[in-house]
């Protein structure tokens, strides 16, 4: 008890007489090149630690929540009530999550960004069962259903990107698209590029025509991310598209015939 007494005693004297909230971080602090992890420790009066996690190559906020007590006590941080106050700031540090709210909007749920302001990344929800989510306050079982599907669908971009050059070229060595088929493809991927849909592209594997895209359903489209709000406007871009096309092939086959 002396040891822990001795402990909160020298903690208070080299903290400021202020409070200081931990879990955000300034414009200025951004300026300065910042990671969220020296964000955290900046703004709880801890900065003289930012080289011990920089040792351990700690810089992203979800590595820094991972540590205990006594792994953080390991690290080099000694005060116990220094420990603690590092914890509940990476716990309550306030993520600016473009992806959960992308997939929100996605979802006409963006009433619920709050809700998911704890969170790292659509990855870091994947954990979340339907219990969860009703105790977060999504009390509709078609939204809870709706945000799980789409949660467990979600692939970063990163990997999206891969899968998309992957499927394309693994399509053109086995020689399974002829060149109009081909340039349907890409000219599915050209509409869905200029209606803002582009992440949905690998969801859009198995449509192969710009008829085909022309024909999809309501529930399809939702099904591949596509809001009922701004399915019209797609669909409509898709017949455009199909329109511009025969008209190229139109063009092609009379100058066969010319020649």
């Amino acid at each position: 008890m002396d040891a822990f007494k001795n402990y909160q005693l020298e903690y208070i004297s080299s903290s400021s007489s202020a409070t200081v909230s931990c879990s955000t971080g300034t414009s200025s602090e951004e300026e300065n090149g910042m990671n969220s992890v020296e964000r955290v420790l900046h703004n709880c009066r801890l900065s003289k630690y930012v080289h011990l996690f920089d040792r351990a190559n700690i810089k992203t906020i979800r590595e820094a929540r991972a540590l205990s007590n006594t792994k953080l006590r390991s690290l080099g941080v000694k005060l116990y009530l220094e420990r603690e106050k590092l914890i509940e700031g990476f716990q309550e540090y306030e993520v600016n999550n473009k992806s959960i709210k992308r997939l929100l909007a996605k979802l006409n749920l963006e009433r619920y960004e709050n809700e998911f302001s704890k969170f790292l990344d659509v990855e870091d929800c994947k954990k979340l069962t339907y219990g969860v989510l009703k105790d977060m306050g999504i009390p509709l079982h078609g939204q809870r259903q709706r945000l799980m599907e789409a949660i467990q669908r979600y692939k970063p971009a990163s990997v999206r990107r891969s899968e998309k050059k992957t499927y394309r070229k693994a399509y053109r060595v086995k020689g399974l698209l002829e060149s109009d088929s081909d340039n349907d493809m890409r000219d599915i991927d050209n509409v869905l590029t200029e209606q803002h849909f582009s992440h949905c592209i690998p969801d859009f594997g198995d449509v192969k025509t710009l008829k085909q895209g022309m024909n999809l359903t309501s529930s399809q489209l939702q099904k591949m991310g596509v809001p009922i709000s701004q399915q019209h406007g797609l669909l409509k871009a898709f017949e455009r598209a199909k329109i511009k096309q025969d008209r190229r092939r139109l063009r092609k086959r009379q100058q066969k015939e010319m020649k």
